[in-house]
């Protein structure tokens, strides 16, 4: 596997939204396939650019450095809230984690997926990308 960061690059959609018309962004989009999984061809495809434009989740997208325009993974995080009730922790530790009212914040992977015929292990170095910026 071609697994150095010269090999791909990773956008938010975001990005894409603001800097594409609505074809360009479709025409990106329309690109990945994803037999393995439908739903993930399926959320990618219908869903990720409205759950983006009404905040609900962020969604980044990787591109093989050799091909620009080849989407060949990508990633959906959302920020939910998780009940901390009956966890017994340190008040230093409900401070540190950021607990109020017995809620904590946390970072929801809702989708994750890789195009047909992507190299094993994308998925984990996408994620890996995503957290070393």
């Amino acid at each position: 596997m071609r697994d150095s960061l010269i090999t791909y690059w990773m956008t938010s959609l975001s990005k894409l939204i603001s800097d594409y018309s609505n074809e360009e962004l479709t025409a990106v989009l329309s690109g990945f396939s994803c037999r393995r999984d439908l739903d993930v061809e399926v959320y990618l495809k219908s869903k990720s650019v409205q759950h983006e434009l009404r905040h609900v989740s962020r969604t980044y997208l990787i591109f093989d450095m050799l091909d620009h325009s080849r989407l060949v993974a990508y990633y959906t995080l959302a920020i939910r809230c998780l009940r901390m009730d009956g966890v017994g922790c340190s008040r230093k530790m409900r401070d540190r984690m950021n607990i109020h009212n017995g809620m904590v914040q946390s970072c929801l992977i809702g989708q994750i997926g890789k195009c047909d015929g992507a190299p094993k292990g994308l998925g984990t170095f996408a994620i890996g990308l995503h957290w070393s910026f």
